[in-house]
């Protein structure tokens, strides 16, 4: 029996084009090719697309399949190779299921991380925070963050738990406040950003400039944007907004009067 190319293709669940390639490396070459340029292929054609097939399935390369399969080199050698590499990977893959799981229980609260890892986690996180601020607006971040070291010299792990968790409680706040259509910049909303910046001020005393540049940074950076978008999508945006109004309107007239 015979198969044209589009049929194989079809049957190998692959392209015609990459049987086309095959041809042209001389990987496979079709039983034979009409005087109108069609390509067939028999039998022995498709059972040899099955071994192509199956080693570039356990990832050999292609120009080492044409050697596997002419013999030049030895087919369960070239798989042997091929299954330790493999396993290999599993046991990578393995341990990044491994470390996602732990992250997710941690997340939800089944498990407590080892206070080394989540203290060595928070200072990573905000160190990055610094830096992005640093780069916007020079060594008033530093300073404002050295205070901010001193402030919670001596906190457990406890206490920043509370801190998260206050923290969710504040956004879910904001997001009921957003939903039913409260303005950014009404009364409402500023009673809440004001506990927003007090709570910040915990870790670090923002002044308008730097608050007005966490605004943007809740916008355009997205390790900073993810656990907001976590309460609602469009909370990062209401948020932003509030917290620019109270920077523009309170904090930078708290400095100037």
């Amino acid at each position: 029996m015979r198969y044209s190319i589009s049929r194989l293709a079809t049957m190998a669940g692959i392209s015609a084009r990459t049987l086309r390639h095959y041809d042209a490396i001389g990987l496979l070459a079709p039983a034979e090719t009409g005087a109108n340029g069609y390509r067939w292929y028999g039998r022995e054609q498709l059972l040899r697309l099955q071994r192509i097939l199956l080693l570039r399935e356990v990832g050999v390369p292609l120009g080492e399949i044409g050697q596997v399969l002419d013999g030049q080199v030895n087919e369960i050698t070239a798989l042997r190779v091929q299954r330790e590499q493999i396993i290999a990977e599993q046991h990578r893959l393995s341990t990044v299921i491994e470390t996602i799981e732990a992250t997710i229980t941690d997340l939800t609260g089944a498990h407590t991380m080892d206070p080394q890892e989540f203290f060595r986690g928070l200072h990573q996180d905000r160190s990055r925070l610094k830096h992005r601020l640093e780069a916007a607006h020079g060594p008033v971040v530093e300073d404002a963050f050295t205070a901010v070291e001193t402030a919670t010299d001596g906190w457990e792990m406890t206490d920043y738990e509370q801190a998260a968790a206050d923290s969710r409680a504040l956004l879910h706040r904001m997001a009921e406040l957003m939903r039913h259509q409260v303005p950014p910049d009404g009364r409402l909303a500023q009673q809440l950003v004001v506990e927003h910046h007090k709570a910040i001020a915990r870790f670090w005393e923002p002044d308008a400039e730097t608050y007005h540049a966490l605004a943007d940074l809740y916008l355009t950076d997205d390790e900073q944007r993810a656990w907001i978008t976590d309460i609602d999508p469009a909370l990062p945006g209401w948020l932003a907004t509030a917290m620019k109004y109270y920077a523009t309107h309170h904090l930078r007239e708290a400095t100037t009067s």
